[in-house]
C-alpha cells in the first residue's frame, strides 16, 4: 500500500519525483540526488503547465537537467508520449537523451523498468531513441524520447507532445524548424526553448521579446547569473577578469537587456548608456512630423554637416536616414523614412536649405546615385565629394557621395564610435542610439544589424561624423570660394 501511495504521488508531483527519486551525474562525486531548489522546482512545473516556454538563462545552472527530469517524468507516467530533444548537433541531442537514461537505470525498483506496480518494459533504446512499453488495458502502448539534430527538417511529420530546444538561440534553421513544428502546436504540443543568448535578431530572441510584450502566448523565464546558490560577487568579478565584456554578459548575464544587447560582440560599448540617460534627461524635440524630427534650428554661425543613407523606398525594405550636426557634434535634425530616392533627395533639399545649405554627404551606393543626379538637378550647392583611395584600380577623381565598402565602412564607422566613446558627438534620438544598440561584428567579418533590424541611421550617424571629423579641408574649401567669390566682385 505504501509503494503504491508513492508511485501515484510520483505520477501526480513531477516536482516530488525529481527531488526524491531522480539523480544527475556530477564530474567528481558521480551519482548525486537531484537536490531543487526552489526556483528548479518552479521552472519544472512551468515545464508541466505551460503550452509555449521560454528560458533566457545563465551557463551551468542545470536547466538542460531539469528538461531530461521533465521527459523522463512524462514518459515513465503518460503511454503514448513523445518527446524530442532538438540540439545544434547530435551529439549533445544524445548527450541529453543518455541523462535521461541515467536517471532512468536509478530509479528504485517500483519506478523501473519491470516495476510489479504497472509492468513498465523498455523497449527499442540506442543513441537516438528511448522507448518506454506501457501495459495498458487496450494493449502495450509505448511512450518515446528521441534526440534530434537541428537541421531544416527537423520535427517535420512528427506530432510531439513535447519539444525541448537545448541553446536554441545557437543552432541554426531557426526558422525553418519552428514551421516544421507547428502541426505539433496545432494540436496542443509542448514547446520549451532554452538558451543562453546570441545576440539579437534570430529566433530565440524575437520569441523572447514577444513574450516579454504579451504577443506570442509564451512565457518568459529570465535566469541571472546568481540563481546558483555557490556563485557571489567575488565570483561573478573573478569571471569579469578572465572574460571578454561581451562573453560576460552572453554567459552570465544580470537582464534580459543586458544578455541580448552585449552578446554577439557589439560594435559600441557600454559608452552607449550614459548617451541613453542624457537623452531622457533632455527636452525632447522642437517639430516631430512626416519623418522630419528637429532639436534646435539654424543659427547663423551653426557650421553644420548633413549625412544620408540612401534605400530602395520600398514598403518592406530599409528605411531612408539622414542626421544633421552642428559644428560641437550635437544631433540637431534628422530625417526617417520610406522614399523614392528622387523623394528623398527633395526632402534633403529642403533639410540643407533649412540650415543654410550645409555641406551634405549622401552614400552613393545603389540607389545613392539617383538621389545624387536629383540632387545635382536641384542645384544643391554643396554636395561632399570622394574617391576611393582605399581600393586598388578605383578611380582617383573624386566623385560625388561618399561611396561604402568594405575597406571604407569600418573607417567611419571607427570613427562614429570614437566620437561617442569620446562624447565628442552627441546623438539626440533614441531610435538611433537604439540601432547602435544592435550594431554587431558579422562572423564574416563584417558589421551590421542582425537580420530582421535596420542599421540605417548608423550609416547616416557614420557618415556625417566621418564628414565632421575633416574641419580643416573643408573649412579650407570654404576660404577658397570665398576668396574666389571676392576675386570675381561682379563679373558673370
Amino acid at each position: 500500500m505504501l509503494v503504491l501511495r508513492e508511485f501515484l504521488r510520483c505520477r501526480r508531483h513531477v516536482s516530488y519525483f525529481v527531488a526524491a527519486y531522480c539523480v544527475v551525474r556530477h564530474p567528481q562525486r558521480g551519482a548525486i540526488p537531484f537536490a531543487l531548489w526552489p526556483w528548479q522546482a518552479a521552472v519544472l512545473r512551468a515545464m508541466r503547465d505551460e503550452d509555449l516556454l521560454v528560458v533566457l538563462k545563465s551557463r551551468q545552472l542545470g536547466v538542460s537537467e531539469l528538461g531530461c527530469a521533465f521527459a523522463l517524468w512524462r514518459a515513465r507516467f503518460t503511454p503514448g508520449w513523445l518527446g524530442l530533444f532538438v540540439s545544434r548537433r547530435q551529439d549533445d541531442a544524445s548527450d541529453l537523451l543518455q541523462r535521461v537514461g541515467f536517471m532512468l537505470d536509478h530509479l528504485p525498483a517500483f519506478l523501473a523498468p519491470g516495476s510489479e506496480v504497472d509492468g513498465l518494459a523498455v523497449g527499442k533504446r540506442n543513441q537516438t531513441v528511448l522507448e518506454l512499453v506501457h501495459q495498458t488495458q487496450a494493449g502495450p502502448l509505448s511512450s518515446r524520447i528521441e534526440s534530434l539534430p537541428a537541421t531544416p527538417g527537423t520535427g517535420r511529420g512528427r506530432p510531439a507532445s513535447w519539444v525541448f530546444f537545448d541553446e536554441r538561440a545557437h543552432q541554426p534553421y531557426q526558422d525553418d524548424i519552428k514551421a516544421a513544428l507547428k502541426p505539433t502546436l496545432a494540436t496542443g504540443g509542448g514547446l520549451v526553448e532554452v538558451s543562453t543568448a546570441n545576440g539579437v535578431g534570430n529566433d530565440f530572441h524575437r520569441t523572447w521579446v514577444g513574450a516579454e510584450r504579451g504577443e506570442n502566448g509564451y512565457r518568459a523565464i529570465f535566469l541571472p547569473w546568481w540563481m546558483h546558490p555557490e556563485r557571489d560577487a567575488a565570483w561573478y568579478e573573478a569571471q569579469r577578469k578572465s572574460m571578454e565584456a561581451w562573453q560576460l554578459a552572453q554567459e552570465y548575464p544580470s537582464t534580459p537587456g543586458e544578455a541580448f544587447v552585449q552578446s554577439g560582440r557589439p560594435v559600441f560599448g557600454d559608452y552607449l548608456a550614459a548617451h541613453e540617460a542624457r537623452v531622457l534627461a533632455e527636452p525632447g524635440p522642437v517639430e516631430d512630423a512626416d519623418g522630419l524630427t528637429v532639436w534646435a534650428e539654424a543659427t547663423v554661425d551653426g557650421r553644420y554637416r548633413i549625412g544620408a543613407d540612401v534605400a530602395e523606398g520600398l514598403a518592406d525594405g530599409d528605411y531612408d536616414a539622414a542626421v544633421v550636426l552642428d559644428g560641437e557634434g550635437n544631433e540637431v535634425a534628422s530625417l526617417h523614412g520610406r522614399w523614392p530616392p528622387e523623394v528623398f533627395a527633395q526632402k534633403l533639399y529642403g533639410l540643407g536649405e533649412r540650415y543654410g545649405f550645409p555641406l551634405l554627404a549622401v552614400e552613393r551606393n545603389n540607389h545613392g546615385h539617383a538621389c545624387l543626379l536629383r540632387l545635382r538637378d536641384l542645384g544643391y550647392p554643396r554636395l561632399y565629394y570622394s574617391s576611393d583611395p582605399l581600393r586598388d584600380g578605383a578611380r582617383d577623381e573624386p566623385r560625388p557621395g561618399w561611396l561604402t565598402t568594405r575597406s571604407s565602412k569600418p573607417m567611419v564607422v571607427d570613427v562614429l564610435a570614437r566620437g561617442l566613446r569620446e562624447h565628442t558627438l552627441r546623438p539626440r534620438d533614441r531610435l538611433s542610439l537604439q540601432e547602435m544598440r544592435l550594431f554587431r561584428f558579422r562572423a564574416d567579418g563584417g558589421m551590421g544589424a542582425p537580420p530582421g533590424f535596420h542599421d540605417d541611421r548608423v550609416m547616416a550617424w557614420a557618415i556625417a561624423a566621418f564628414v565632421l571629423s575633416q574641419p580643416d579641408a573643408v573649412a579650407h574649401a570654404e576660404e577658397f570660394f570665398a576668396d574666389l567669390a571676392r576675386l570675381a566682385g561682379g563679373v558673370k
